[in-house]
């Protein structure tokens, strides 16, 4: 069995990830969520989804238990609109969802699944949000009309891309709601971010929702997530869950203390549960290339004008949405993640500009997010891609 812990952070996210990846001699493994997560750290909630996506992925994947006593309704409820139990229960559907004791709680939990979706399927974006913090999930298995948000949907077909500033202002407002002092500062960015949200989804969309063979994905979940963070210098340490974030954040405190005494921050993840970026860029499984072939097939998607779409006639067209993002976390020094098959890379754009000067070619490498360098270390695969952009609101 893999159990998830109340208190979770990408480290341990990444222990699990190994536990699952060597599960596949075990008949069944199933999967146990506590009552209540607390993920703490930039990308933690997303690594947390992309966790559930690569234990669903399992050939010999179990059942769902949540928590680890009996349970009330009220409790049920509390996991469904927390999310993690929304995506983990619809994941797990077919496999079976019970509490600690093998009681079928399915029958409780469609009914506040189906309440935690509607204020999204309506557009009511202030009760569908958790503080700071919102989450826009797809489900392609669903039918069109409960599985696929129209915000970014109409009848089941991906809006136009000018329709993507409406997720770019949702995102904002949310995230930035308790915050107005800083909200004008984000919205300066609006074009950029609704250029990556929709080269980034519309790329899930195209690719994420069968597998690079062209097998069809059931279950499947894509989506954004956004939060916003305010935090005293203090108290930086406790968000700080890999070697990539400690190096980042040195380097902002070196900057004025005095003046960054708080530092407010905008983390965007996307995710999907597809075959993962080199596996999609490649054609090819995991296990017929070496890491350094990894490494290399997923760099080309960062380069301006690549494409992991083999449509005649796009070439050129697309691969422009990681290049949008180093250019915008260049010029706002901010911080990527990028976590696929058995890459876990970063970029601290406070350290390492995207153009060195004016005149020079961009920069693309991505540092192993352990041992920073550029060839990259091994790391437990994951299911999907997952990238996390952190924004900083920094002079």
């Amino acid at each position: 069995m893999i159990s998830v812990n109340s208190e979770i952070t990408t480290l341990k996210i990444e222990e699990l990830l190994a536990e699952v990846s060597q599960s596949s001699a075990k008949q069944y493994v199933d999967l146990k969520l506590p009552l209540n997560i607390r993920p703490t750290g930039f990308g933690t909630f997303a690594s947390l989804i992309q966790l559930l996506i690569t234990w669903r992925r399992l050939k010999n994947c179990g059942k769902l238990i949540v928590g680890s006593k009996e349970i009330s309704e009220n409790e049920i409820e509390d996991v469904s609109r927390n999310f993690y139990g929304l995506i983990a229960s619809v994941l797990s559907w077919e496999n079976g969802v019970t509490n600690f004791n093998g009681t079928d709680i399915k029958p409780i939990l469609r009914k506040y699944n189906l309440s935690t979706m509607q204020p999204l399927l309506q557009s009511q974006f202030d009760i569908a949000s958790r503080g700071d913090s919102i989450l826009f999930p797809f489900f392609d298995h669903l039918d069109a009309k409960n599985g696929l948000l129209p915000i970014l949907y109409n009848k089941g077909e991906i809006r136009g891309h000018e329709e993507f500033e409406n997720l770019t202002d949702v995102l904002i407002d949310i995230a930035t709601k308790n915050n107005k002092s800083v909200r004008e500062d984000y919205k300066s960015l609006e074009r950029e971010l609704t250029d990556i949200l929709y080269e980034l989804f519309d790329n899930t969309n195209k690719w994420a929702r069968h597998t690079y063979t062209g097998a069809k994905l059931n279950p499947n979940v894509r989506g954004v997530y956004g939060r916003f963070y305010k935090l005293e210098t203090k108290n930086i340490p406790a968000y700080i869950n890999s070697n990539g974030l400690k190096k980042y954040f040195t380097e902002i405190s070196l900057r004025n203390p005095a003046e960054y005494r708080f530092i407010t921050f905008l983390e965007v993840s996307i995710f999907d549960s597809g075959s993962g970026l080199a596996q999609r860029y490649s054609g090819k499984n995991l296990s017929e290339m070496s890491l350094e072939e990894e490494y290399k097939f997923l760099m080309d998607c960062l380069k301006k004008h690549n494409t992991s779409h083999k449509e005649v006639g796009i070439a050129g067209l697309r691969g422009m949405g990681l290049f949008t993002i180093m250019e915008l976390l260049d010029k706002k020094k901010g911080y990527l993640r990028i976590r696929s098959g058995r890459m876990s890379l970063y970029r601290d754009f406070l350290k390492v500009p995207f153009y060195s000067s004016p005149s020079s070619p961009p920069n693309y490498s991505l540092l192993d997010i352990n041992s920073d360098s550029s060839k990259s270390s091994f790391h437990a695969k994951a299911e999907g891609t997952l990238i996390t952009i952190v924004i900083p609101q920094i002079k």
